[in-house]
Parts: structure tokens; C-alpha cells; sequence
């Protein structure tokens, strides 16, 4: 691509992503470098839809067959969806049962790389969706910005004494009830400085929480408001997203280890 994005924007789940929504950010995504994650696609239509769950991925039908927790005719149209998407990249696992050509698997480790990360086929890292898909971008950006939208490290805020507000999507009628909903205790933990912090010092780019309750710390990455980050999106990079979705998938062929580790749907 003769004009590689200098911006990508990496939409979370957090709860604090809806107050960007209420200010038009889908709007102002149109036609930017996103990477979207799991569920986020039934709200936003991302250059890149990522995942590290294998049950995300099947449908609920991997070999340890998590139970799917909205009705069975949610889990159809989910599967249905997923095959439709245009680019998906998310982690090579063993209980993956079919790999669609619209997809890229990378393996994940704990350690972080850096811009060798797509090279080494070691993606930083398993766990977390975040994770994996900011070392993605960063691969794939190279030089510029980034913005984490969502990103607020467990809950911010509790609908009730016994409901804590982990996903921004939990207010709308027509979420999907999956696993992840209402699980608090990885977070608990505070692993923010430990997790984030390999990313803090990057000499080529910036990196932007635009979450001012995050709970990772801005000695990690500075919290801006929405109003910030709007006023710093390049009004004049705009892309075909299928013309962009086609260059991120060569250049991610491209860095692949010539070990021929990774495993790609022909």
C-alpha cells in the first residue's frame, strides 16, 4: 500500500467505549485502520476482527465444549456471522476445528517481541484479546498512533451489588450472553503495569488510552477523552477497507517466520 496509515484505533469491550458511541465514533471509524474484538462485530464492521478463544471462533463446539450460554439459535447466527466476516486473525490452537479462508492464526507466548512478533509466529500474548491484538497492530502499524478504545482492565462501574460492568455492550437488549460477561477476577489481580508496561516505551509509536476510569495506569499509557482523540484522527487518511484488508493480510503472510509455522486456511 503507497499510503500506510500513520493511526489504528483498537476497539475493546469495556464499559467506557460507550461513551465514545453516544459521541458518533462509529461515525468517525469509517473507512480508518481498526481492529476490532470477539463481539464487537455485531456493533462495528473493523478492518480486522481478532480473537484468542477457540469457542469464539467454533461457535462453542472446540474439543472442550464450553456451553454456550444464549439460546441455541443465537449460537447458529453467531457461526453463520463469523464466516462472513472479511479478516479475521486470532490464535492458533489446537481446539480450532476448521480454519476458514478468511482467517490468519498466529501462536501466542508469553514473551514480547516486539515487531519480530508476526516474524517469530509468537504473538503476545494467550490470554488476553487486548493484548494479542495491540502487538498485532504494532506489527502492522509499524510507525504512528494508536488509541485503545475499551480498554478499562475490568470494571469501572457496577450495574447492581452483584453485577459488575465489564462489557459496553451489556446494556443493549441484544447482546449475546458468552463467558466473558461479568468475570472480574483475572482483573482483580492487577497485572496492568506487568502486561501493558512491555509496550510503554515504544521509540516509533504512541500509544493512546482513551479512557480516563481505565483501570491501567497512565505512568503506562496517558488517558486522553474522546474530545481528545477526536481532534487528533487525520481527516485525510481514508481507506478502502477490502483495498487495506488485502495489504495487512500480505504484509502479515510477509512476516511470517520462513519456519513455515504458521498455519493459514488455503
Amino acid at each position: 500500500m503507497k499510503n500506510k496509515p500513520s493511526q489504528l484505533f483498537i476497539i475493546g469491550g469495556g464499559p467506557s467505549l460507550n461513551e465514545g458511541i453516544e459521541k458518533g465514533l462509529w461515525k468517525k471509524l469509517e473507512n480508518k485502520f481498526t481492529i476490532n474484538m470477539n463481539f464487537g462485530y455485531m456493533y462495528f464492521n473493523g478492518t480486522i476482527l481478532t480473537f484468542v478463544d477457540s469457542e469464539f471462533y467454533n461457535g462453542y463446539q472446540g474439543k472442550k465444549r464450553i456451553k454456550w450460554k444464549d439460546k441455541e439459535e443465537r449460537r447458529l447466527e453467531h457461526i453463520e456471522n463469523i464466516k462472513k466476516m472479511p479478516f479475521m486473525v486470532g490464535q492458533d490452537i489446537e481446539d480450532i476445528t476448521e480454519v476458514r479462508s478468511n482467517t490468519i492464526l498466529l501462536k501466542t507466548g508469553p514473551t514480547y517481541y516486539g515487531r519480530k512478533s508476526i516474524h517469530y509466529n509468537s504473538m503476545y500474548k494467550a490470554n488476553l484479546c487486548g493484548l494479542f491484538s495491540l502487538t498485532l497492530g504494532i506489527c502492522l502499524l509499524d510507525v504512528g498512533e494508536i488509541y485503545l478504545l475499551g480498554f478499562d482492565s475490568g470494571p469501572i462501574a457496577w450495574i447492581d451489588k452483584n453485577t459488575p460492568y465489564t462489557h459496553f455492550c451489556q446494556k443493549y437488549p441484544d447482546a449475546i450472553k458468552h463467558r466473558g460477561f461479568k468475570q472480574i477476577s483475572y482483573y482483580q489481580d492487577r497485572h496492568e503495569e506487568r502486561d501493558f508496561g512491555v509496550y510503554k516505551d515504544d521509540p516509533k509509536i504512541k500509544i493512546y488510552n482513551v479512557s480516563l476510569a481505565s483501570n491501567i495506569p497512565d505512568t503506562v499509557f496517558p488517558k486522553i477523552t474522546y474530545e481528545t482523540m477526536f481532534s487528533l484522527i487525520n481527516s485525510e487518511e481514508n481507506y478502502s477497507q477490502d483495498a487495506l484488508r488485502l495489504s495487512l493480510r500480505d504484509d502479515i503472510l510477509k512476516q511470517v517466520s520462513i519456519r513455515g509455522s504458521n498455519k493459514e486456511a488455503k
